[in-house]
């Protein structure tokens, strides 16, 4: 798992940062700056992804698998992984949004042997 992540880091241009983490909040592996707490990551992504979750249905669209939120200094996507994981990816400003869902959804792909 961790050799993916690495890969999505380093390759995607303007990747910043990585991190799976369960549907729990609780972090399951992460390449994250010494800047970034790995559990506060992790609590904050199943909060959204979760509060996401229930919006998309509230509003009758269909499931909900991405939430995208475009901050000052970059992006965060966090994505669904496994029924009970979830991919968070963190971005500088400077990165190409299309080329990082499609280095995203690579990796998810790739993810699914390994989680649920």
């Amino acid at each position: 798992m961790e050799e993916i992540l690495k890969r999505l880091r380093n390759d995607t241009p303007g990747v910043s940062a990585v991190a799976l983490v369960s549907n729990d909040g609780l972090i399951i592996s992460s390449l994250l700056p010494d800047s970034i707490e790995a559990e506060r990551v992790a609590a904050i992504s199943a909060a959204l992804l979760n509060q996401g979750e229930t919006s998309s249905e509230d509003a009758m669209i269909g499931q909900m698998s991405q939430i995208t939120i475009r901050a000052k200094e970059g992006f965060i996507v966090i994505t669904r992984a496994g029924r009970d994981t979830l991919l968070t990816v963190f971005t500088t400003t400077n990165a190409k949004l299309g080329l990082v869902l499609f280095d995203i959804n690579t990796a998810l792909k790739e993810l699914k042997s390994h989680v649920n």
